[in-house]
């Protein structure tokens, strides 16, 4: 993808979020101080918070998930 189609797909910041968050709800999430696979979204933060011990994780982090499979 280009920068031309980049700006085409995504008109603004809250367009990409969405589309990185859908991708990222795809994606198997383990939380890192727990091992729970079970998480809120917590759209005030833009955070996933572990359903277990409530720890924090952006969405944007990626390196704090195990990615298994996209289903």
């Amino acid at each position: 993808m280009n920068i031309i189609e980049f700006s085409d797909k995504y008109k603004d910041e809250a367009a990409c979020v969405a589309d990185l968050k859908q991708r990222r709800d795809l994606q198997v999430k383990e939380c890192p101080h727990c091992g729970c696979t079970e998480f809120y979204w917590k759209g005030d933060k833009a955070m996933y918070e572990c359903k277990k011990c409530h720890y924090r994780m952006s969405f944007k982090k990626a390196a704090s998930w195990k990615t298994a499979t996209c289903l």
